[in-house]
């Protein structure tokens, strides 16, 4: 009676394999998750953005978006935070004339329209400005304070450049019309980092 198996140069030769494949593949895997959780987060900015100038648009209010360090809190404070970020109507004003875009703060009688927590622990934000974007009703930028109008995302690989020479950090760009763009190139990073004094290895 003849039994099937394996030899032992058979057994070596499919280890070789499997090692080499894991070897290529999780070096691999690791990148591709970086680059997802990178594009999550700006995708997840600039969406915000857009909701923002809709609501106030729709709403004929004006809307605040700030970055909070508390953004699932029932009061949430607007301190430039590590990344997570909320969006609410703000219509204290800060006097009598109807035409400001509010105060820049979460008031009691104000609606959080949006609530984002910071994103994935490896990437670090830093912010061109106050921290936060006042939009009017008309959806565009404030013209009555500072808005931020860039913000950088970056994690442990730096301003390097990843797939198609494009760099793995990102930068959003938020025009004085409230657009919001996110730029991928090295040079717009360290431009950044070289305006702000902000760090991107």
């Amino acid at each position: 009676m003849k039994h099937g198996g394996f030899t032992l140069w058979e057994l070596l030769v499919a280890l070789l394999v499997i090692g080499v494949v894991l070897g290529l593949g999780i070096p691999n895997f690791s990148q591709f998750s970086r680059n997802s959780d990178m594009a999550s987060a700006v995708n997840a900015l600039v969406s915000a953005v857009h909701l923002s100038r809709t609501e106030a648009v729709k709403r004929s209010v004006p809307v605040t978006l700030c970055a909070t360090a508390t953004p699932l809190a029932a009061t949430p404070v607007c301190d430039g935070g590590n990344g997570g970020f909320v969006a609410f109507t703000d219509t204290q004003n800060t006097d009598a004339d109807v035409d400001l875009e509010g105060n820049g703060a979460f008031d009691g009688a104000d609606e959080i329209l949006l609530r984002r927590p910071r994103p994935a622990e490896q990437i670090t934000t830093s912010i061109e400005g106050p921290g936060v974007l006042r939009i009017a009703p008309n959806g565009y930028m404030s013209q009555q304070a500072a808005s931020m109008t860039r913000v950088l995302y970056c994690d442990e690989r730096g301003n390097v450049a990843g797939f198609g020479g494009e760099s793995v950090a990102r930068v959003v760009v938020i025009s004085p019309t409230g657009r919001p763009q996110s730029l991928k190139g090295t040079g717009d990073v360290a431009a950044f980092t070289a305006d702000t004094g902000a760090y991107c290895p």
